[in-house]
């Protein structure tokens, strides 16, 4: 799974206006969290790229069904159209799945996959959706 997280610097944090005063400040958390779970972080979409482009390569997966994770529709659809056109497959969320996240997501989440999380999502947030998707086997990969 990889990670793209704005607000690494305190001023870059200080910008995203739906922060705490107390949450300034916690990249080094949230890096070391990233981390401890598994997760690579990229700091730019560059990076992001990259990396994706590095495990297209990667041995195969046990099967083709992608769950696509993230804060953003339009980061979101470029991965569904990206995935498309090389000839991926997107899983497809069973209802129970979807009511599953419709339960922890805000109103405004995108009721499907690409699973959009929405903007303001914390860490655990993240947490919940990835374990609710685990627990399905619905995707192979994430």
């Amino acid at each position: 799974m990889l990670v793209l997280k704005s607000g690494r610097t305190p001023e870059g944090a200080a910008s995203l206006p739906h922060l705490h005063v107390e949450e300034l400040g916690l990249d080094g958390a949230y890096d070391a969290a990233i981390r401890r779970s598994g997760m690579l972080r990229v700091k730019t979409t560059h990076e992001l790229f990259a990396a994706v482009e590095t495990l297209s390569h990667s041995v195969p997966l046990r099967g083709e069904r992608l769950a696509i994770i993230s804060n953003g529709g339009g980061p979101a659809v470029m991965a569904v159209d990206a995935l498309l056109e090389m000839g991926g497959k997107l899983a497809v969320l069973s209802d129970e799945t979807v009511e599953k996240l419709n339960n922890i997501l805000p109103v405004s989440w995108s009721y499907g996959n690409p699973v959009d999380i929405v903007g303001d999502a914390d860490i655990d947030r993240y947490k919940k959706v990835t374990e609710i998707l685990l627990e399905s086997d619905e995707a192979d990969a994430f």
